[in-house]
């Protein structure tokens, strides 16, 4: 397709390759868990025409028996990813169980969701099975859409739990559909572990494996309905496409615009991808389910976990490849700027070259155009390298719409197929139909079969004494295990990810055990108003200035056009310009503000408590509006010089019930049941109530009870609110009161500080009262000193504009958040260190004095390679089995292993790569002075020691979170910055014997001691702490020091 004169449609594709310890022991073959991080790989949607992608998956296939033909090929791959023919795409990944029998013969997605022919109309074809019917449904609390499983929108790395191990549901089939053909007993079931969803969920019909030896009965026994799983399990990153454009310059050069990838930051230039990959033995779980369905004892849910095994990853993480391709051009992609690697033993992940990524905000953003070079690569080059006669610039790359086409079953009466007496409807549901809204834009139609009854089951023709079975032994598991209960081990590193909360289900009264919910129709959403209550006092109705302060007219800083003109990365650009701001056209504010007007408009600039201000309903409404196709109303119920502890007193909380409470209540009401009038241009009136955010407190600064009684008329304003609005999971974000941000105040700003931002920070991140649907913000972080905004005025954080920006955006992100049941108060990235990652650094160095003290005119060593061991067996002492990976010392000899557990640690700089002609260490040895205590916390000494072309190790170190120094050289960013759980004093010193005596008083190194030496020792006079001029070690440079220089003046050294 020719996109326009210069350009034609081209895609990207690639592979990652993921590699990890080779398990011997084939005992290991009841399948495999692993955790994959999901995020967005793009920051919009593309649609499904040229996109199909997976993030970190699995294939996992049989132990085969050598009597396989030569074309075989059955596997349970599926994982996180976007496919062609998703028909409810979004930017978040969906799962899939992806079971694929003999050679494609048929694929199984999920209960009613796989391989299917389709009617010219779009429906699927239900008069052949296809894999439709390849997929059961086990858990009785979440259900399966045949558009695949909705993960919780707004996830960024987070980590979901899944894998697959055999259960015995049902016993051996003698017969399989009326023919002479056995079908085994293994009912390979998918595991979730998420934060709102763990344990069993679906499981793969024993039948869909032995289809296609129907047809062929030499096949017989090769399948996963009675073969063990081959415990190595492949795992990769598959890119099958995704858009992408290619044009020609002048000169014929060929140039590529692709849509920008991201990753999630992990670490200052990581990305986790994978962690806890674990097989399991064949006979724990399933000799356990065998005795409980035998009338034993109930399986405790973490049996599963007994003697599992982790599997490491090796050879630094794998490696990966891309092309683009389009246009009678493909060639593969120069991707030094990205690689895999290793995080910990257990975890792997993407390492980025921020020379060529970018960070913005919390994502890795990868290249977005390439020149073909002389090496027939296409290498990454910045924008501004691309030639305007290519036409990329102006060219967005190609998308296509969500097909939205809606999913029908047989139990549909718009189903094309009706089949009165097939798997859908005889015997049929007990109960339904019933609704959820899913974060997709869809909504699903759900009915309640008898376990057994469902089509999946119905469909396998099973005896009917092997269903009443598997009738009991669901009964049995639905009777003892919970969604709650624990199944498998938690990650090592990182977040657990969230489901989508519409997918989770109670069911009926009568129906708890033994039932089923099957999903029966899938379509898109009608439109409907998402309306947001934004109340508090005067920083909610908004401060912030617009164009001028006290503090210099029209240019103060961090006014808002102050901010725009200075907005060099584009952070704000969604907002135009002065005097050309953006006014957002399906998002909409209703506002009773501080000039006497009542705001009935679009949301745009000057919405705030007066028209020359803005507040946090700015960046709340983009954030939103860019989330939902549907409209935003926002109606703000805020007015300034209001306490909670009074005027919006909640009724709970006993007294007399603040009369702006009251007000808040009404006005949401009044204006919901008046949509048409208020906002005729809306266009509908239909509407929910999506969330409250509240920013609120300076006035219960005002006595001692108010402050003492915020935190409980906090929880009491939240719980009226929720049942004043029949609303009890209604979606809330409570913001800080973070004036005088982290430095030391007193008076009014300091009981803010330590009481009511305290109170705050406790009730928003309660998740044991709250789960997910209660959201944090600490505002401390945007608080800005009065000389770098446009005002002196605390109460209102300074009027500072970008305050209020930056307040408005993080509050509609974690209303995101909120609305997917996933505000959970994790480490912030303003706190010390990311939960449950430690690290070990520091350098190795040329210790030309051989005195085993590194001191600052002593290089580091670049391009050293160095191991990690950890500690598996926790006998405390780490060994070979804990290989943790390599890290390779940068220009200046630094290294990192990062991303590892609190434990024992041992760095050595191995005997590979480092010591032969051509490498860093040739003609080394290590110095003297080796310190055998590497846990002593003290930087600059050595901490190696061994023969050259040995293995030169450390002590042991042992990490700790929170317990190592501060003081120690730590990367600064925001997973790193005075990282307490980071140790950089692990040293090594070497020295090359032949090397020519040192020449200290060579001070600026050029080889001779002359005047700029002299100069330059003078220059540091007096200096005591880091001097390079300190040539007699005696911690200051004083008047023997420059007497050295004098000593060796005008002689050449080296």
């Amino acid at each position: 397709m020719v996109v326009n004169a210069q350009t034609s449609s081209a895609t990207r594709s690639g592979f990652s390759w993921i590699t990890s310890e080779n398990v011997s022991d084939m005992n290991m073959g009841a399948g495999y868990t692993a955790y994959a991080a999901a995020w967005p790989i793009f920051d919009q949607y593309p649609g499904p025409g040229q996109f199909q992608m997976g993030l970190a998956s699995c294939w996992m296939s049989t132990q085969q028996t050598g009597n396989e033909p030569d074309q075989f090929y059955t596997t349970i791959e599926g994982g996180l990813g976007w496919w062609q023919d998703t028909r409810f795409g979004t930017r978040i990944p969906k799962f899939l169980m992806g079971g694929v029998s003999h050679n494609f013969f048929a694929w199984a997605n999920g209960p009613g969701a796989g391989r299917s022919d389709m009617l010219g109309n779009g429906q699927r074809d239900w008069s052949t099975p296809g894999g439709k019917y390849g997929a059961a449904q086990l858990s009785n609390r979440m259900m399966w859409a045949p558009d695949g499983l909705n993960m919780a929108q707004g996830l960024n790395g987070e980590l979901l739990g899944y894998g697959y191990t055999p259960l015995p549901l049902m016993d051996v089939l003698e017969e399989t559909n009326g023919q002479s053909v056995q079908t085994g007993n293994q009912c390979w079931t998918l595991f979730l572990n998420a934060t709102n969803f763990k344990g069993p969920a679906t499981f793969f019909m024993p039948t869909f494996w032995t289809e296609p030896v129907l047809e062929d009965a030499t096949l017989e026994g090769l399948f996963l309905d009675t073969r063990p799983a081959n415990p190595n399990v492949g795992f990769g990153w598959e890119h099958a496409l995704s858009p992408a454009l290619i044009a020609e310059d002048g000169a014929g050069t060929p140039y590529a615009k692709i849509e920008r990838m991201q990753m999630p930051v992990s670490g200052e230039s990581h990305s986790l991808a994978l962690n806890r990959v674990t097989v399991y033995p064949q006979d724990t779980l399933w000799n356990a389910m065998e005795a409980w369905f035998d009338g034993g004892a109930p399986v405790a849910t973490t049996v599963m976990q007994t003697g599992a095994y982790g599997r490491s990853f090796a050879n630094n993480g794998g490696s990966i490849v891309g092309e683009i391709g389009g246009g009678g051009i493909e060639h593969d992609i120069n991707l030094d700027y990205l690689d895999n690697v290793q995080m910990t033993s257990d975890a792997m992940g993407f390492q980025h070259d921020l020379g060529t990524t970018t960070q913005q905000g919390d994502f890795f953003v990868l290249p977005e155009y390439f020149r073909l070079g002389p090496n027939d690569q296409w290498d990454p080059i910045d924008a501004s390298e691309v030639p305007a006669s290519t036409g990329l610039i102006d060219t967005e790359v190609p998308s296509s719409p969500r097909p939205e086409i809606t999913y029908l079953t047989p139990l549909d009466p718009e189903c094309e197929f009706q089949d009165p007496n097939g798997p859908w409807n005889s015997p049929g549901p007990v109960a339904g139909p019933f609704q959820s809204e899913l974060g997709d834009g869809s909504t699903v139609t759900y009915h309640w079969y008898r376990f057994v009854d469902q089509p999946a089951i119905v469909h396998a023709n099973l005896p009917e004494a092997i269903r009443e079975e598997m009738q009991a032994r669901a009964e049995l598991m639905h009777s003892a295990w919970s969604a709650a209960d624990e199944y498998m081990a938690p990650p090592s590193v990182g977040n657990l990810a969230t489901l989508d909360p519409g997918t989770l289900v109670e069911p009926p009264a009568g129906l708890e055990i033994g039932y089923v919910p099957i999903v029966t129709r899938q379509e898109s959403t009608p439109e409907k108003v998402r309306v947001f209550i934004l109340a508090g006092q005067s920083n909610m109705q908004g401060y912030g200035k617009i164009a001028e302060g006290s503090n210099g007219g029209n240019l103060a800083p961090n006014t808002l056009v102050d901010v725009i003109e200075n907005d060099t990365e584009g952070d704000w650009s969604m907002l135009g310009t002065n005097g050309d701001w953006t006014t957002l056209e399906d998002a909409y504010l209703y506002f009773p503000n501080g000039a006497g007007d009542t705001i009935r408009d679009h949301i745009s600039v000057g919405q705030g408590a007066y028209p020359d201000l803005i507040g946090p309903e700015l960046m709340f409404a983009h954030q939103l509006d860019a989330h939902y196709e549907d409209p935003v109303l926002i109606i703000k119920t805020a007015w300034g010089g209001l306490s909670l502890a009074e005027d919006f007193r909640p009724p709970s909380a006993g007294g007399t019930t603040g009369p702006y409470y009251t007000a808040m209540i009404e006005t949401v009401e009044q204006v919901t049941q008046n949509l048409s009038t208020e906002f005729p241009d809306i266009g509908t009136t239909d509407y929910e109530i999506t969330g409250l955010a509240w920013f609120q407190g300076w006035n219960d600064g005002a006595s001692g009870a108010f402050l003492n009684a915020y935190e409980s008329n906090l929880n009491h304003l939240i719980q009226d609110v929720r049942a004043d609005l029949a609303l009890p999971d209604l979606p809330v974000v409570i913001s800080s009161s973070g004036h005088g941000g982290y430095g030391a105040n007193t008076g009014w700003i300091q009981d803010l500080q330590e009481i009511v931002s305290v109170a705050q920070e406790n009730v928003g991140c309660n998740d044991d009262l709250y789960g997910g649907t209660l959201g944090f913000i600490n505002t401390k972080p945007f608080w800005m000193e009065t000389d770098e905004s446009p005002d002196n005025a605390a109460h209102h954080f300074h009027n500072n504009a970008r305050t209020f920006l930056n307040i408005g955006k993080s509050m509609g992100d974690e209303m995101i958040h909120a609305i997917y049941d996933m505000a959970y108060c994790y480490v912030e990235c303003d706190d010390p260190v990311d939960p449950g990652i430690a690290s070990i650094g520091n350098q190795v160095w040329n210790d030309l004095n051989m005195d085993g003290i590194h001191d600052p005119n002593e290089p580091g060593i670049p391009g050293v390679s160095l191991v990690i061991w950890s500690d598996p067996d926790g006998d405390g002492i780490p060994d070979w089995q804990g290989f943790g990976g390599v890290e390779v010392t940068d220009e200046n000899g630094h290294y990192r292993f990062s991303g590892l557990q609190p434990g024992n640690y041992v760095v050595f700089v191995w005997q590979v790569d480092n010591w032969d002609v051509g490498q860093p260490l040739h003609g080394f040895q290590s110095t003297n002075g080796f310190v055998a205590d590497a846990d002593n916390d003290v930087d600059f000494d050595n901490n190696g020691f061994g023969s050259a072309f040995s293995d030169i190790m450390s002590g042991i170190v042992t990490l700790t979170s929170g317990g190592e120094p501060l003081n120690d050289g730590d990367p600064a960013d925001c997973y790193f910055d005075y990282d307490a759980s980071g140790n950089n004093t692990v040293d090594f010193g070497f020295f090359d014997p032949n090397a020519p005596p040192p020449c200290p008083p060579d001070l600026d190194d050029n080889g001779t001691v002359n005047v700029s030496d002299i100069l330059l020792a003078l220059g540091e006079f007096g200096c005591v702490s880091l001097c390079t001029a300190d040539l007699d070690g005696d911690g200051i440079v004083g008047v023997t020091d420059v007497l050295i220089v004098l000593s060796q003046f005008g002689q050449p050294c080296g």
